[in-house]
């Protein structure tokens, strides 16, 4: 469980939308950070692939990336929790890094494995910590 702050426990609060949209961006920029959406998207701190956003446009009905510059307009409770859920479908937890070589030869490290149902349970737990601690919109 996981521990919930003084004012979540005594005082919750309705969050605006622009408010709810900067949590979306500190879980993304959290979760990008630790390469919790390489593994299914592709994304990671110095990498936004044109794919993850053709896919995502194509889903959706915005384009969500990148997610920490959308629009006035973009910034909708509809459009923040479709964006979440699909980053949600895109998580899963990288394991130990691995040195691996290329079929050229070339040597580097990576992860070499990642675990979806953890990384799916750890984005859940942090989205769920100011989720659970707001009144509805």
């Amino acid at each position: 469980m996981t521990r919930r702050y003084y004012t979540a426990r005594t005082k919750p609060k309705s969050l605006t939308v622009d408010e709810l949209y900067r949590k979306l961006q500190n879980l993304y920029l959290l979760f990008r950070d630790k390469d919790y959406f390489k593994d299914k998207a592709g994304i990671t701190s110095q990498n936004l692939p044109d794919a993850i956003q053709h896919e995502a446009a194509l889903e959706l009905t915005f384009q969500p990336f990148p997610i920490t510059k959308w629009s006035p307009e973009t910034i909708t409770e509809d459009h923040i929790f479709d964006a979440i859920e699909f980053l949600y479908d895109r998580a899963s937890k990288p394991g130990e890094m691995v040195g691996m070589t290329n079929e050229t030869g070339w040597n580097y490290y990576d992860y070499g494995n990642y675990d979806e149902e953890k990384g799916k349970e750890e984005f859940r737990e942090k989205l769920m910590q100011f989720l659970l601690n707001i009144k509805p919109l």
